[in-house]
């Protein structure tokens, strides 16, 4: 079966805690409509590296479109000018369409973190893939998957490890909702289900099942 062109977008982001600057991104905000599009942004840090696909499934994605000799050709860079340890000055910006404020994006100017907002098509899926990389470590938490709802916004954040540097390698990514009613905008935690590669290639896992998997391991683990 032939798949549409996923829509995938790259973003490097890099830089230090300094004040950052909103670009107003015209062209992608006008094809927001909020009966057939969401909204999305991506929050990341130095040496973090991430990209979204729209359109298909974990399945579809990893194991048909992805061509290992020839992933460039899908990516687009949202930062052009940027790169993983980049200190200029044109990569202090966040590009934004209007999504509401959260608690991330009012603080970002005391940390090294940089956003990206986005539209997508509702009721498609849509992978989304955050992880550090640099010249020592990498940590790559499952990509998230989800069906965006229709007028609804989410952020994205990659979070380092609590208790030490990257303790365990246990880097998350953090996937909230973002409610508004009237100048009010109400963050929620959202699980969603999650990619993950095994010997037989990448598969979309829910929550309990995800689980139950590490629990399996974790016992099987303990009795070796």
């Amino acid at each position: 079966m032939k798949y549409a062109a996923p829509l995938l977008t790259i973003l490097v982001l890099a830089g230090c805690a300094t004040t950052k600057t909103d670009i107003r991104n015209d062209p992608e905000a006008v094809k927001y409509d909020p009966a057939t599009s969401a909204r999305i942004r991506i929050i990341t840090s130095p040496n973090t590296q991430g990209y979204f696909v729209s359109g298909q499934t974990c399945e579809q994605f990893f194991n048909v479109s992805v061509r290992k000799d020839a992933e460039s050709d899908l990516v687009t860079p949202a930062h052009p000018s940027g790169g993983l340890s980049g200190m200029l000055t044109n990569v202090f910006r966040n590009n934004v369409i209007g999504m509401p404020a959260s608690i991330a994006t009012r603080e970002i100017n005391s940390t090294p973190r940089f956003y990206d907002e986005h539209v997508v098509p509702a009721g498609k899926p849509l992978i989304v893939r955050l992880y550090y990389r640099d010249s020592r470590l990498i940590c790559r938490p499952a990509p998230r998957v989800f069906t965006p709802q229709p007028g609804v916004d989410y952020e994205f954040e990659y979070l380092e490890p609590e208790n030490g540097f990257f303790s365990q390698y246990k880097c998350t990514t953090a996937f909230r909702t973002l409610n508004t009613q009237g100048s009010t905008t109400t963050e929620t935690p959202t699980e969603t289900a999650m990619c993950i590669h095994s010997p037989d290639g990448y598969h979309t896992v829910d929550l309990q099942k995800l689980n139950d998997i590490l629990k399996a391991a974790g016992a099987h683990s303990g009795q070796e």
